[in-house]
């Protein structure tokens, strides 16, 4: 038995979410803030090898480290048997 894979339009929201269960994004938010001021880059250095995480030109970090989920790259494919 083949299978087909249906080509899906994904600008056309309503057809594509017919039946579909209802989502809703889960908002965390921090438990508390920090701000850290270094001295030198000495500190950052000490701070860096303190919490196992490499300070970059982001404005924060999360700590423990946490990943990121990324979903942009994400399809739905519905398979139609013949």
């Amino acid at each position: 038995m083949k299978t087909k894979t249906k080509e899906i339009d994904v600008n056309d929201s309503k057809t594509n979410w017919v039946n579909m269960p209802e989502f809703k994004a889960e908002l965390i938010k921090p438990f508390r803030k920090l701000v850290v001021h270094f001295h030198d880059q000495a500190g950052v250095d000490a701070f860096e090898k303190l919490v196992k995480q490499k300070l970059g030109k982001q404005p924060s970090i999360g700590f423990p480290e946490r990943i990121v989920r990324k979903y942009s790259d994400k399809h739905y494919v519905q398979q139609v048997e013949k």
